[in-house]
């Protein structure tokens, strides 16, 4: 009842103008209406009386005036309008669903017509703000990074990138010794400096990609999203004797990263606040800046996508070490976006918003009737990018990964508004092809793809894995369909034909598996090695990048696990190392402790040389002898600044 009242309350407040319309139209056509009635049934009475009386008495009709003439045509004029204004206005059609940015104004115009439909009171949430789920970054970071890593390794060096910097090693007579640190950052205070995202090389060129988020030394910071972020790019020349070459600054918060051919490719969020006071669009332009001179984007280059969410400029900017150059491209649409590359596109999908047609006269508190996906392509050639096409999907693209690149194009994954899963086909130019209703109604957790198969996990208990055959040309065929996963929660291929998996079961206990599929049915995988823990105290939050920090040697058939992501207490500071030829034998356990190796981000990774092994995490590395990789024969702590 409650919920109802304040419903009515809502819709009163927010649409009170056209209400007193609609009412004040229906008032004056009733009235109208009834006094003509009423002049229609008197004059009837009349006529009788006249015939009964005859000319004895005189008798005076009562005609339809002026004035009631008026106000019948004003109330029809103003239902009218009302109708046309909400059925018959006609809809705005951009060219390839997109539209270019003029002004400031006409962007501010977007913003103010997308979130009008909504309501805007005090019983319903502020859309025009962040939301908690649109903080959350971590796992983007993680999984969409290719061509980096945090360890690199050269003939004679090791380079480990921490927060405090870039820490250099160097091999001296067989053995691996601390050389120096080459700080990147000098930030006002410690919690704003940059946060490493990962380090690439690229000919004699250490190339360092990093967060930085400003405004954080007050006391009530602004949530993350309203700051003012940076993704700031490093060069670091090996010939000129590890000096800091160049730097590049681009404006936003990195949401995915790649390099490939000499290409450095960075995407970014930068949060519009519309709602703030003395707002000015021009503070929130997306820019880049090299050698101390900004470049920022003029709002006539930037493009609106049709529909979807106006709350943020999302750009992708090309860096080309081969020709020394940079390329930015803006959109101006939804800060919940999804990002993968091709080695000639980048592909973004946004949630594109169906509203009510009323929802132009009245606001609502849900006025989107359904939800579609836009899905926008930027060309890379001869060394630019360009905004290539927008192409609308039908449903809702799954949260968790819809868009996959295959070898004859690209498929994404959306949710109808009746539940059912749905596949797209584009070509290689974002030609629609094919579309494809799935085998159930439900929504989609995740979307594995490997060797031609699909695997879905969907949100239910029973039957909630789904296996398709990918036949080409966004045709699918379904070969399986089961009740536990084929690829546990979290999975890696560790090899040609081996998958390392994990599966958490409500924070206690985690399995580890390796499979491999089985020679004669595909779709299935045969066990090749499994261990269960359940540890008494647990703090595990699952992310797919996880397995990042699992090793896998081959030659020796060896895996290497480090338990502190999964297990956040002292005792669980190890790495286990399983050797799949002995599945039965216990683990050998490597101890990380008393050194403070976990740093945020944490990660794992192995060097081998000459008989020895070198664990290295953030913070510093234990040495091991090859051939007994559970007996420490050296800790060493990298200095802090």
């Amino acid at each position: 009842m409650n919920s109802l009242l304040i419903n009515i309350v809502e819709f009163l407040y927010n649409n009170l103008i056209t209400v007193a319309i609609i009412t004040t139209a229906f008032t004056l056509l009733y009235v109208t209406l009834r006094l003509s009635y009423l002049e229609v049934k008197f004059n009837r009475q009349l006529s009788i009386k006249k015939i009964l009386f005859g000319q004895r008495r005189q008798f005076k009709y009562r005609t339809f005036n002026i004035r009631r003439i008026f106000a019948l045509i004003l109330s029809v004029l103003l239902i009218g309008l009302i109708l046309v204004r909400a059925y018959g206005a006609p809809q705005v059609i951009f060219v390839r669903n997109t539209t270019l940015l003029q002004s400031d104004e006409q962007t501010i115009g977007i913003y103010e017509n997308f979130y009008s439909k909504f309501f805007s009171n005090p019983f319903s949430p502020n859309l025009t703000t962040p939301q908690p789920d649109e903080t959350l970054f971590e796992s983007i970071r993680s999984e969409k990074l290719e061509g980096f890593d945090f360890i690199i390794e050269t003939d004679s060096r090791v380079f480990v990138l921490n927060e405090d910097g870039l820490q250099v090693l160097d091999f001296v007579n067989g053995r691996l010794d601390y050389f120096g640190t080459i700080s990147l950052d000098s930030p006002n205070c410690l919690i704003e400096r940059q946060v490493p995202l990962g380090m690439t090389l690229y000919q004699d060129k250490i190339i360092i990609v990093s967060s930085k988020s400003l405004g954080q030394c007050v006391t009530n910071p602004n949530p993350y999203v309203l700051r003012d972020n940076q993704t700031v790019v490093q060069v670091i020349d090996l010939s000129r004797n590890l000096t800091l070459s160049d730097t590049i600054i681009i404006s936003g918060h990195m949401t995915a990263l790649r390099f490939h051919n000499a290409h450095l490719i960075v995407t970014t969020n930068q949060w519009i606040p519309f709602a703030e006071a003395n707002f000015n669009l021009g503070n929130y332009l997306p820019y880049y800046i090299t050698n101390n001179q900004q470049t920022i984007m003029p709002i006539s280059e930037i493009r609106y996508i049709e529909d979807t969410r106006p709350n943020s400029f999302v750009s992708s900017t090309l860096i080309d070490f081969r020709e020394n150059s940079i390329e930015q491209v803006s959109l101006f649409s939804d800060y919940s976006n999804e990002t993968v590359f091709r080695d000639d596109a980048i592909i973004l999908a946004f949630d594109k918003f169906n509203f009510n047609p009323v929802s132009d006269i009245f606001e609502f508190r849900d006025p989107v009737d359904s939800m579609d996906t836009a899905v926008v392509q930027l060309n890379i050639f001869n060394e630019e990018v360009y905004f290539y096409r927008t192409q609308i999907a039908e449903g809702q693209r799954v949260d968790s990964g819809s868009i996959f690149i295959t070898n004859d194009g690209l498929n994404v994954f959306t949710i109808s508004r009746f539940g059912r899963g749905l596949i797209h086909f584009y070509s290689p130019t974002l030609r629609f092809d094919n579309q494809q209703s799935l085998s159930f109604v439900d929504t989609i957790k995740k979307i594995q793809f490997e060797n031609s198969y699909f695997y879905l996990t969907l949100n239910r208990q029973q039957t909630n894995n789904y296996v398709y055959q990918y036949l080409g040309g966004g045709n699918l065929d379904l070969v399986a369909t089961q009740n536990e996963s084929t690829f546990g929660e979290f999975n890696r291929l560790i090899s040609l034909n081996l998958f390392l998996t994990l599966s958490v079961f409500d924070n206690q206990r985690f399995d580890i598996k390796v499979v491999r599929p089985n020679p004669t049915l595909n779709f299935l995988m045969d066990e090749v090695f499994s261990n269960t823990w359940e540890p008494i105290d647990a703090s595990f939050e699952g992310s797919n990048s996880i397995l990042n920090n699992i090793i896998y040697n081959e030659l020796t058939q060896q895996i290497y696990l480090p338990i502190y992501p999964f297990l956040n207490i002292d005792s669980s500071r190890k790495v286990l190392i399983y050797n799949l030829n002995r599945p039965n034998q216990l683990p050998i356990e490597v101890d990380l402790t008393r050194v403070g190796e976990f740093q945020s981000p944490f990660v794992y990774r192995l060097v081998e040389k000459n008989g020895r092994v070198y664990h290295f995490t953030p913070a510093g590395y234990r040495e091991t002898l090859s051939n007994d990789p559970g007996n420490i024969i050296r800790r060493f702590s990298f200095p802090s600044p």
